[in-house]
């Protein structure tokens, strides 16, 4: 073999070599990803995806018109699909990785702590669950408990995810919406504006964050002061932010995903 041969065959065996490292890194990413999304229990939460929104859609049905309620039900059993949002989510972790954090990440739900938040986060996630929330009256809760909910709230930032996820929603139909009706007739940026405002002041309403209050004091129901101090720990933690932040991302991609699919 000669040594123009030689350097060749050299030069393929190291493309094959880091390839294969590649591919292989690539493959141990995605474990890890899939992983977390599994201890975690955003998969079997969004599995109540279209029964819950059905559910909440029934708590706002006195306040629709029912040509209203049956096109938004519609919608939401056709095009709000768990599988959208976990994939959505799995994305975001890809574009967004960090050794760093992926290994804190993986080491606290290895925890007995984590996998009890997980439990109590899934077991509550169901239409039967928000249903009973919508029952329960503040003043018949603990005024101690409320402050450390209120702290949890804060931390977990709460409020703003649901402002970002109605805002892409609502984004995704507008998009959708303009793109089959004429120019005359399309929603205008002034109104989308107007609208994403109204959102907003609506989530930072004192009913609103009453809601929020008495939801997550009963999914925690279960869960000591203590231990939901220790969760709210790692929450505020970089990793634990960091964990937050793509999700909520990949939520906001997941949701306008699905919304667009909706005119």
């Amino acid at each position: 073999m000669s040594i123009k041969s030689n350097k060749l065959a050299c030069i393929i065996l190291i493309f094959i070599s880091l390839n294969y490292f590649a591919c292989s890194e690539l493959v141990e990413k995605k474990k890890k990803i899939n992983d977390i999304i599994a201890e975690c229990g955003i998969e079997k939460q969004f599995s109540q995806l279209p029964e819950m929104l059905e559910q909440f859609l029934l708590l706002k049905k006195d306040s629709l018109n029912e040509d209203e309620y049956n096109k938004l039900n519609k919608i939401f059993k056709e095009n709000f699909t768990s599988n959208d949002f976990i994939d959505s989510i799995r994305a975001s972790f890809e574009k967004n990785y960090n050794d760093k954090y992926i290994a804190k990440i993986e080491k606290f739900y290895r925890t007995e702590l984590a996998k009890k938040m997980t439990k109590v986060e899934v077991q509550n996630s169901t239409p039967e669950f928000v249903s009973k929330v919508s029952k329960i009256k503040i003043n018949s809760l603990k005024k101690k408990r409320i402050q450390i909910i209120k702290e949890f709230l804060k931390v977990s930032k709460a409020l703003e995810m649901t402002i970002l996820i109605q805002e892409s929603t609502f984004e995704g139909f507008v998009e959708s919406y303009n793109r089959f009706i004429p120019l005359h007739n399309r929603i205008s940026d002034e109104t989308v504006k107007l609208i994403k405002d109204k959102m907003e002041s609506n989530v930072y309403s004192k009913q609103n964050i009453t809601m929020m209050i008495v939801w997550a004091y009963m999914t925690y129901e279960k869960v000591s002061d203590k231990e939901l101090k220790e969760y709210m720990e790692f929450i505020d933690s970089e990793a634990g932010q960091w964990m937050n932040d793509v999700i909520i991302k990949g939520i906001m991609a997941g949701a306008k995903k699905c919304a667009s699919k909706g005119v």
